[in-house]
């Protein structure tokens, strides 16, 4: 039997690319007739080594061989995850959170994911681009493990030694094929004194062979400018203003808010920052405006009421806080309080009302009330 099998079917050609970064991707042609079910699970031995993916497509040529491709993981990293906001979490329970989902685990060898969030806005977007973002916003990264469990981490780059044989050097193109047994040379570890970023081995019955790349090289110049780009379009996505209901306002002065965008979750306990204002209690079903602050997923603030009503408002100044105008107007049932400079004012303009003939008027529109404040 070939030493190379798809769920026990003999492979007769393939190729198996494995990036420093993201899901590893295998192309092989079948010695049978029967088409692997897309969909469903599949295990590559190459050389002994087992690779857990789920088959992306599955087509019969003449009836005799078989072409598949199947991607590493569950098949779930391309599934839609609704928006979801959270509270007092972690990295890890954001990212187990996404991918248990969809069927997909997290690998037991993560590390850096610990780490406490005091809010997490997940907008609606693939599970893909959850764990990119996680990774990002944590400095590590991330890629589909051989047992189909995902990996997030820094690299270790631990030194592997493997019989092998050298059969080409590309130093112009920081890479190098090797002749190996088995797939044991990985990204992540240091091989020949390079750490290594990405390597592709390419399958028959009789051989096996890896093109190692080292340095920065992480793949296809495509790929990468393809990662570009969607990195770029997510980040703007948080730099955007959207609109919410207030649902309630906390003790804190913290708002629960329900986004009016399909794509944003629910929010809970959302810091108001409004420019120059201390404090403010909103009315509930009142409309604020809700963004990130520095694009941060971990810090959703509300910027400014946009429709509704204010229930109370405190505004601190450490100078002079002047209104210019020419008619100020305060309506309904007003309370006015008086500090004790003013109130003591006014206590002596009242006693001299008498002898001067001074006569104190009232506010106009207003039902006034005036006290001594602290």
């Amino acid at each position: 039997m070939s030493i190379i099998t798809l769920s026990g079917v003999p492979v007769v050609s393939g190729e198996l690319g494995l990036p420093l970064v993201g899901a590893w991707h295998l192309e092989a042609v079948l010695a049978t007739a029967d088409a692997p079910v897309v969909g469903e699970s599949a295990t590559l031995s190459l050389g002994g080594v087992p690779f857990v993916g789920a088959v992306v497509y599955s087509a019969s040529d003449s009836g005799n061989r078989v072409t598949v491709r199947v991607v590493g993981g569950r098949g779930g990293l391309g599934d839609t995850v609704a928006a979801k906001g959270y509270y007092q979490t972690t990295r890890k329970v954001v990212l187990a959170d996404a991918l248990g989902s969809v069927g997909e685990s997290l690998s037991l060898t993560s590390d850096g994911l610990d780490v406490y969030l005091g809010h997490w806005t997940r907008l609606e977007s693939t599970v893909a681009d959850v764990v990119r973002h996680v990774a990002e916003h944590a400095g590590l990264n991330w890629r589909a493990l051989a047992d189909g469990s995902i990996w997030m981490g820094a690299e270790t780059w631990l030194p592997l030694e493997v019989t092998h044989t050298l059969e080409s050097e590309e130093p112009t193109r920081e890479a190098f094929t090797v002749a190996l047994e088995a797939a044991s040379v990985v990204p992540g570890v240091t091989f020949r004194g390079h750490q290594v970023s990405g390597v592709v081995y390419t399958f028959d019955s009789r051989k096996i062979r890896a093109r190692v790349s080292y340095g920065a090289a992480r793949g296809e110049i495509q790929s990468i400018l393809g990662e570009l780009v969607r990195r770029e379009t997510r980040k703007a996505d948080y730099h955007g203003l959207y609109t919410a209901r207030v649902d309630a306002q906390n003790s804190d002065d913290s708002l629960e808010l329900t986004p009016t965008d399909a794509r944003m979750p629910s929010l809970s306990n959302v810091p108001i920052r409004m420019g120059g204002v201390s404090s403010i209690r909103l009315v509930p079903g009142s409309t604020v405006l809700i963004g990130h602050e520095d694009g941060d997923p971990t810090k959703p603030v509300v910027t400014s009421l946009y429709m509704g009503t204010v229930q109370a408002a405190t505004v601190s100044s450490i100078g002079t806080y002047e209104i210019q105008a020419s008619e100020v107007k305060a309506g309904g049932s007003l309370s006015l309080v008086l500090h004790d400079v003013l109130a003591a004012a006014w206590s002596q303009l009242g006693l001299q009302n008498v002898g001067i003939g001074l006569t104190l008027p009232p506010l106009v529109g207003a039902n006034t009330t005036i006290t001594k404040g602290a």
